[in-house]
C-alpha cells in the first residue's frame, strides 16, 4: 500500500472535489431517455423499508465481515438502502459475489438490480472498464426484479440466488445497450 505523503494527501484533496464537479458536469448535460422497470422500485420502497441497489463495479459513475456488519447495521438499524457495487472493489468483472446475498439474508432488505448503458462514453483501462457518459450521451436505465434471499439457508444453498442476480445484471446490461442500439436506429 503507497504511503500517504503530504504531497498525496494535498493531491487527493484538490483532485477529489474537481472530480466531483467534473464528473457532474459531465452527468448534468447527459439525457436519460428511458427507464425500463421502474414499476420494480415502486414495488420494493412502497412499504419505506430499505433496500440494496446492486450494479456493476463499471457503473459506479452514476452514484470483509467487518463492512458486512457495518451494511447490516446501515439496513436493519438505521433503515438506509446502501448501494453496492456487485463485483466490486476488485472483480472479476461481472461476478457477483456472494456478500450481497449475505446481506440481503441477515437483513431481509431485496435486492434490486440495476444496469444502464450510454450511447457514448469513455472506457477506462482498469479491471472494472469503469464508464464515464460523455456529455450530451443518450442513457437508458434498465432495473430487474427484486429478490430477498431466506433465512436459515446453508451456504452451499445460496450459489442460485448469487448466480440468479449475476445472471440479472448480465441482462439487465445487455438489454440496456439493445434499447439504445434499436433507439439510435429510429432517431
Amino acid at each position: 500500500m503507497r504511503e500517504m505523503t503530504p504531497g498525496r494527501r494535498l493531491a487527493y484533496a484538490i483532485l477529489k472535489p474537481v472530480m466531483k464537479l467534473l464528473f457532474g458536469l459531465i452527468w448534468s448535460t447527459c439525457r436519460v431517455v428511458r427507464i425500463e422497470g421502474e414499476e420494480h422500485v415502486n414495488q420494493v420502497s412502497a412499504d419505506g423499508k430499505p433496500f440494496i441497489p446492486c450494479y456493476w463495479h463499471q457503473h459506479h459513475f452514476f452514484t470483509g465481515a467487518q463492512a458486512l456488519r457495518d451494511m447490516y447495521n446501515i439496513v436493519v438499524k438505521q433503515r438506509i438502502s446502501p448501494v453496492s457495487t456487485s463485483d466490486g472493489p476488485t472483480g472479476p468483472l461481472h461476478v457477483f459475489k456472494i456478500g450481497d446475498i449475505l446481506l440481503s439474508q441477515f437483513t431481509q432488505a431485496p435486492l434490486l438490480p440495476l444496469s444502464y448503458a450510454a450511447s457514448r462514453a469513455w472506457y477506462l483501462k482498469s479491471w472494472d472498464r469503469f464508464i464515464i457518459p460523455k456529455p450530451f450521451a443518450r442513457i437508458v436505465i434498465t432495473i430487474g426484479t427484486p429478490l430477498t434471499v431466506p433465512k436459515g439457508l446453508l451456504a452451499e444453498d445460496l450459489e442460485p440466488y448469487r448466480l440468479q442476480m449475476q445472471n440479472s445484471l448480465r441482462a439487465l446490461t445487455d438489454s440496456a445497450t439493445k434499447m439504445l442500439q434499436s433507439d439510435a436506429k429510429h432517431v
